[in-house]
């Protein structure tokens, strides 16, 4: 996937002394080190003064396709050159650096240059719709570092799904309707490609597999979990081969993520349940997958995934706990291993439950999440909206289901305490669906910036 791109250039006057205080290259060094940190690419689109060099920054960027231009006010700049870098098409960040030194003459005069681009570049309708965000210290302080990797994790999601190709394989799970997916809003919004495949093409690419690979699956699937003696062998075989189509199917087509629907194809078909083979997916090869069809919930779990840097999740809110303002998030076996404390294989407690042991299925999960910060998130209302919440997995929480499951406190929207009760006020306002998207980290911050990038509205906070 491509990286994330940044062009930085300074603005400065020769009436300051940007160049005396080497302001762009001390400025260029450390930005350069922050970058390969949070693995974005940096381009050196240099210092200048004039309108007409601005102009030529604009077109030698054309070639760079950057995601961003960065402007550091090296110094104080006149309006006319906030004028030609603003007509780059792409995201504006403004950078001011502090003053070198007081009690002399105003050195920089960097702040002012920073207030005056910003003013024009929202004010003036030439720049209706333009994101314009700011960044102000030095490349190395830590206010600067916290507001810049907040900005790059919004542009990581932003280029993360317009590079998104989804395999919708098998449609929504029966009467989930408020999951049938509007692709084409996905295309329009976020550059989201879809390809529809039937459930025939998992069929037929698991009866290809050879022996020796489905064998190696097997193993692949019960990595860092302990099987329960009740799986029947024969079921873990069958996930692995469940898992092996679909990775095959993921290199056929070229796919990125994937929205399975994983009853009741996978029952009629294999004779399981792919909780596991759907996890491994994601925790082994990097490949977001949601259950049950869920095309935003695989789209939330990649923009999740690439805020935070770790995998992504789907769970129900499945239960509340008024007591300790929590909620149970939960799902019936798929779930990530990096999340769990001592992951078991299990049959799927559910399914086949009234029809006896003999008819029990593999192979879910079983776990209660670590205590770990929590990001709730989900793209809604077909990607118009945004929501984001974080959390903590409680350490010493009320029992939960068998399944994969972690109650979530300390629960927080737009920085401010929510209730439980609220949480399930605004959930029910907005209509968000009832797959939540989970990743560790809190990077709601960054959700709020994405929607802002993205024209996508941000939910906030429903009383009860």
């Amino acid at each position: 996937m491509r990286q994330v791109t940044i062009a930085l250039v300074g603005v400065h006057s020769p009436n300051y002394y940007a160049a005396e205080h080497h302001i762009y290259e001390k400025s260029l060094a450390d930005l350069s080190a922050l970058c390969k940190v949070l693995g974005c690419r940096l381009v050196d689109a240099g210092l200048i003064q004039t309108a007409a060099e601005a102009i030529q920054v604009r077109e030698r960027l054309a070639a760079e396709n950057p995601d961003c231009l960065l402007i550091q006010n090296s110094g104080f700049s006149m309006g006319d050159v906030a004028l030609e870098l603003g007509a780059c098409p792409v995201p504006l960040c403004v950078w001011a650096v502090p003053e070198p030194m007081r009690g002399c003459d105003i050195q920089l005069h960097s702040l002012v240059s920073q207030n005056l681009f910003i003013s024009i570049f929202r004010r003036l309708p030439d720049f209706a719709g333009c994101f314009v965000d700011w960044v102000y210290g030095s490349a190395q302080d830590a206010v600067f570092v916290a507001k810049f990797t907040t900005l790059v994790g919004a542009l990581k999601a932003q280029c993360a799904l317009r590079q998104t190709r989804v395999g919708c394989i098998g449609g929504v799970a029966p009467s989930f309707y408020n999951l049938e997916p509007d692709v084409g809003a996905a295309r329009h919004r976020f550059g989201v490609e879809t390809v529809t495949l039937p459930f025939a093409d998992v069929v037929r690419a698991a009866e290809a597999l050879p022996n020796e690979e489905i064998a190696a699956t097997q193993r692949t699937l019960q990595y860092g979990a302990a099987m329960d003696a009740a799986v029947r062998p024969e079921h873990l075989r069958q996930a692995a081969k469940g898992y092996a189509a679909l990775r095959k199917l993921c290199e056929k087509h070229n796919l990125s993520a994937l929205a399975v629907a994983c009853w009741p194809d996978f029952q009629q078909h294999f004779g399981i349940v792919p909780c596991v083979a759907l996890s491994a997916l994601q925790d082994q090869l990097g490949i977001p997958t949601a259950c049950e069809g869920d095309f935003w919930g695989a789209l939330s779990m990649v923009m999740l995934a690439h805020m935070s840097g770790k995998t992504a999740m789907l769970a129900d809110l499945t239960d509340l706990s008024i007591a300790d303002e929590a909620a149970l998030l939960w799902h019936c076996g798929a779930g990530s291993v990096l999340y769990a404390d001592a992951p078991r294989l299990i049959n799927h407690p559910m399914i086949t439950r009234r029809q006896g042991p003999e008819a029990a299925m593999g192979v879910a999960y079983d776990f209660a999440m670590r205590s770990m910060p929590l990001t709730i998130a989900r793209l809604t209302n077909q990607g118009q909206s945004v929501l984001g919440v974080e959390g903590e997995v409680l350490e010493h929480a009320p029992q939960g289901y068998v399944g994969t499951r972690g109650w979530v406190g300390a629960l927080r929207l737009e920085g401010q305490p929510l209730r439980a009760m609220d949480l399930l006020e605004t959930l029910f306002s907005e209509g968000v669906e009832h797959h939540l998207a989970l990743t560790q980290g809190h990077v709601t911050a960054q959700i709020k910036l994405f929607a802002r990038l993205t024209g996508t509205a941000y939910i906030t906070a429903h009383q009860a």
